[in-house]
């Protein structure tokens, strides 16, 4: 060998080996340190582990991470992408020279069999992604689960597996029939499982669509919805919508696990330009405007296609789109006129066959509607003085509304909430009492305390509540006792109708018409007297509060 090629193969020699130490990862991607710290402890105990998990899920980018990181520890080391289909065009033997090539650095070594590679690779120890079982640490990544269990895989690790600690979203033979997957990721913002929801106002008569991320939506909360996935708009049994197929002629997908929520996101968008009152669109087309096309998917997250061509699909539904400027697909020929191009696109007709909202849901909104009976209750005690005919279809408790079972004390006085019990009121009325809450005033906590537990039984004050007995004494004129001697101490009320709250005193509530549907009694305030008199602390007074009563109790 001459001495000039014999320097400069020494020198290439020796850099490849003092560079492959500093050799690194790229650390700015997301997300991927947590998947090399697993990889890396997982190779201090075992010698092969398998990655899977669905395409385009990063799981040769996790590989080659860890590969960039370890490498350096080896005399030799292999990093092979896409071996399947390497074997499949170069053969068992292609692939093992090209594993081999890379080990010993030769591109154009030939090596057949394996005395051949046991002669090169003795007493070597090296790092790879495949190959058998001679290696010493050994990564594979693959989309199929049955490769590691067929294969004798020291250890697997599956990306982006969390079914067993989500939660199951809805029943999984309903979700096996929408296709939808019953165990989430609860990511919610790539946009690959939207799906559309239609409710139907009954008042209104019309449909109101929208579109959600089924990975995120509770079963409970689509009652009396319609949902359709991509699947109900077209599928291979009753041929597919034209979104598919334009989806499909404009090369808008790869992998295609983003397409089907990009399919929903654009039906929407059709679904909804069709009810706005704008001219009526050319053959074909729909009355989308390009602009709109373009925001339909902005929500939804592709990393391998591409977003030109899958707007390119989009657009081609706009009745203002330029021809010219949809990219290439497999409808026409470049240089065919604009007449050819219409008529060569898939068919799209408008308000076709696709109903998102069918005419028996829309019956049984309208038989839902009005027929129940619905009863507002905390206590129910009411039931034994004002007797009912008939029942309620459906009870609303209040008790575990937060809000409403408040009780708060401050320097004003103490406010109780609605669904507070008597009971539980008479107790915090003597609290202020016990802890000398006011000085010569306590008399008046102690005497409204007094006089409420003479109102009913303990078991009745156990259940009824301060604001169902207002209630009925504004509503139905009942002769209540608390209302009285609250009346008497200035008490004050709090109402929320709609978005806005307003303070009456007891006497202006108790002589306004009762509470319409769309009001709710929050709390009752029962005022500090020292402020009430305006005598500041530390000025004695003559004070008389008295209350009176017929019997203890009913």
């Amino acid at each position: 060998m001459h001495e000039p090629t014999l320097i400069k193969k020494i020198i290439a020699e020796i850099s490849n080996k003092v560079f492959s130490r500093y050799s690194s990862y790229d650390s700015n991607l997301v997300g991927i340190h947590s998947h090399i710290q697993e990889v890396e402890s997982l190779l201090c105990t075992v010698g092969i582990i398998g990655i899977c998990g669905i395409h385009g899920i990063g799981k040769t980018t996790l590989a080659d991470a860890v590969y960039k990181k370890i490498s350096h520890q080896f005399e030799c080391s292999a990093f092979l992408e896409n071996v399947g289909e390497d074997f499949r065009k170069q053969g068992l033997i292609g692939l093992q020279n090209n594993l081999i090539s890379l080990l010993v650095d030769d591109g154009n070594l030939n090596i057949k069999g394996c005395t051949s590679i046991e002669g090169r690779l003795c007493w070597t120890k090296f790092t790879n992604l495949i190959g058998n079982s001679q290696l010493k640490q050994l990564l594979i990544s693959t989309a199929n689960r049955s490769i590691l269990v067929v294969e004798d895989i020291d250890c697997s690790l599956e990306l982006q597996d969390r079914r067993a600690q989500q939660p199951r979203m809805m029943n999984p033979d309903l979700a096996r029939m929408m296709n939808i997957d019953p165990y989430p990721t609860t990511q919610g913002g790539c946009g690959a499982r939207v799906v559309l929801l239609s409710k139907y106002n009954p008042v209104l008569d019309q449909v109101d669509d929208f579109t959600v991320s089924s990975c995120l939506t509770l079963l409970c909360s689509i009652n009396g919805c319609s949902i359709t996935t991509t699947e109900g708009i077209g599928n291979t049994r009753d041929g597919f919508h034209p979104i598919h197929e334009r989806f499909s002629g404009f090369h808008a997908s790869q992998c295609g696990f983003c397409t089907t929520g990009m399919c929903m996101s654009l039906f929407l968008a059709l679904v909804n330009a069709e009810k706005t009152p704008r001219p009526e669109p050319p053959l074909g087309f729909s009355k989308l405007k390009v602009s709109e096309a373009e925001k339909a998917i902005v929500g939804n997250l592709c990393r391998c296609t591409g977003y030109r061509p899958i707007v390119d699909a989009c657009k081609s539904f706009t009745a203002d789109v330029d021809m010219e400027d949809l990219g290439l697909n497999s409808f026409w020929r470049k240089g065919d006129s604009k007449d050819v191009k219409l008529s060569s696109l898939p068919s799209y007709k408008r308000n076709g066959d696709v109903c998102t909202f069918p005419q028996f849901l829309k019956s049984e909104n309208r038989m839902e509607m009005g027929v129940d009976r619905v009863k507002v209750v905390v206590g129910n005690t009411g039931l034994g003085y004002y007797k009912e005919v008939g029942s309620y279809d459906k009870y609303i408790d209040l008790r575990y509304i937060p809000e409403l079972f408040m009780i708060r004390r401050d320097d004003s006085g103490i406010n109780i909430g609605v669904a507070v019990t008597i009971s539980k009121a008479i107790e915090a009325v003597k609290e202020c009492n016990q802890h000398g809450f006011h000085t010569e005033e306590n008399m008046v906590y102690k005497k409204i305390a007094d006089h409420m537990e003479k109102v009913a039984s303990g078991f009745i004050q156990n259940s009824a509540s301060l604001g169902g007995n207002l209630v009925m004494a504004q509503r139905n004129h009942f002769p209540s006792d608390i209302a009285t001697v609250l009346l008497a101490v200035g008490s004050l009320v709090n109402i929320m109708n709609g978005l806005k709250s307003e303070e009456l005193t007891m006497e202006e509530f108790l002589r306004r018409p009762e509470l319409d549907s769309k009001s709710i009694l929050l709390s009752v305030k029962i005022p500090d007297w020292n402020r009430l008199m305006g005598i500041s602390s530390g000025t004695r007074m003559n004070l008389l509060f008295e209350t009176y009563r017929a019997a203890h109790n009913p």
